[in-house]
């Protein structure tokens, strides 16, 4: 049954601004900072702007429908816990490991995921084998992480990868799927013999644990409070797609393209498509460029390619448009900073690490009998924006670098997590 309407989105942790690190402490206490979007009223969509935040309709808003839900397992989430399943595109079913037994291992765990060719995903794979360490010496787990990378963005690939990581007799799996449709049903099978698989994006699994903010919703909020600091919701747009297949690109622009429609007075002068790295879209950015010269008001972008594209604009002398911050490294960030009094884009919390924070906390948790009340763990994205950039990164940083945001906002709070387990105080991290 789905008995759930759309969440209120006007009270939900996507409708803060978080004007300060203290107000996501508590998790569901934003809810009391809620806002509509605060637009240019000039024609400089860089001038006297506030800080981006998410409008409760209209340009600036993001609009999205809780999934169908025949198991109930959204019944009695708070409205801000709701809003991470707006736009999910998945259908949550309950958890079979909320029968599982409590029990504190050791445990052995694998890791499967895409080539380490970019930042993020060396990122991912760096704190996931920290947090291993770390569990080594609290004798959480045993053995050594047992990793699997991909060589190449093959599906087929990553199923061999997986299934060696099965016949390996690991307890646990660490997923950064290529494609959660295509390896759902070798995480059923997996499953079936005991073995939990936490995933980094969606993963529609019976036995799989999602645990991160949707894609839809990252992209979606990111490009909708940016373009709500547009005068009167117009203005000229470049897109910059990550790589075509793959659930980022994919579930990343349907959020987007949901936040355009609210939009119609926005013109959508191009896309370039950037594989989700700073160099490609520096780019493929600047070659459009080239072939465009008229006015750019804002770019939206899949994620992890904001310093790449500002840096184009600065390569050949053009005024940096408003450019989407979901996923920034740290060079966009420092641009941000430096200019944050007259530039005021949005953009979603959640450093590399701390998706794999969750990643990794879902896993334990799992395996130590807290069980999950649903396969997918929706997270609530949290919004940055002019307020807090400077909790990202240090001033001066060089504006071209493409190190890592500081993780200075949290992802999720425990509080928060607390919220999707049946015994949350089963979950033996510290």
């Amino acid at each position: 049954m789905n008995t759930h309407s759309t969440a209120n989105r006007g009270g939900g942790l996507r409708r803060a601004p978080l004007f300060a690190l203290s107000l996501i402490v508590a998790g569901t206490t934003l809810a009391a900072c809620s806002a509509t979007a605060d637009t240019t009223a000039s024609g400089d969509p860089n001038a006297g702007v506030s800080p981006a935040q998410l409008a409760e309709s209209g340009c600036g808003s993001l609009p999205g429908e809780l999934p169908n839900d025949p198991d109930g397992t959204l019944d009695g989430l708070s409205p801000e816990i709701l809003v991470g399943y707006e736009g999910l595109g998945e259908e949550p079913s309950a958890s079979p490991w909320v029968d599982i037994e409590p029990n504190t291992g050791p445990w052995r765990i694998g890791l499967t995921m895409l080539p380490d060719s970019n930042t993020i995903n060396h990122a991912y794979l760096t704190q996931i084998q920290k947090r291993f360490d770390e569990a080594k010496e609290q004798g959480l787990v045993e053995g050594d992480l047992v990793v699997n990378l991909l060589t190449e963005y093959n599906p087929a690939q990553q199923l061999q990868t997986y299934q060696s990581l099965v016949d390996a007799g690991v307890d646990g799996i660490a997923l950064q799927a290529m494609s959660g449709p295509t390896m759902a049903a070798s995480v059923d099978a997996a499953g079936e013999q005991g073995i939990v698989t936490a995933s980094f994006g969606a993963l529609p699994s019976r036995f799989g644990v999602t645990s991160q903010a949707s894609f839809y919703e990252d992209a979606g909020s990111s490009a909708a409070a940016t373009l709500g600091q547009l005068a009167d919701g117009a203005g000229k747009v470049l897109i910059v797609n990550g790589l075509e297949g793959i659930d980022p690109q994919v579930k990343g622009r349907a959020g987007v393209d949901a936040a355009l429609g609210e939009c119609p007075d926005i013109e959508i002068i191009g896309e370039v498509a950037a594989a989700f790295t700073d160099p490609t879209a520096k780019e493929a950015v600047q070659t459009f460029l080239a072939s465009y010269p008229g006015q750019i008001d804002a770019v939206l972008q899949l994620g992890g390619m904001a310093t790449g594209t500002i840096n184009a604009f600065q390569q050949v002398g053009r005024d940096v448009p408003l450019v989407t911050m979901n996923g920034a490294s740290a060079g966009a960030l420092a641009y941000w900073l430096e200019n944050k009094d007259t530039y005021s884009p949005g953009g979603t919390v959640g450093a590399p690490e701390q998706q794999a924070d969750a990643v990794w906390d879902a896993l334990i948790r799992t395996l130590a009998g807290g069980a999950p009340k649903s396969n997918f763990l929706a997270l609530p994205p949290v919004l940055t924006n002019s307020d807090n950039v400077d909790l990202l990164v240090d001033a001066g940083t060089d504006q071209s670098s493409d190190a890592l945001a500081k993780p200075g906002i949290p992802y999720v709070t425990d509080e928060v997590f607390d919220q999707y387990f049946e015994r949350p105080e089963s979950n033996p991290l510290p």
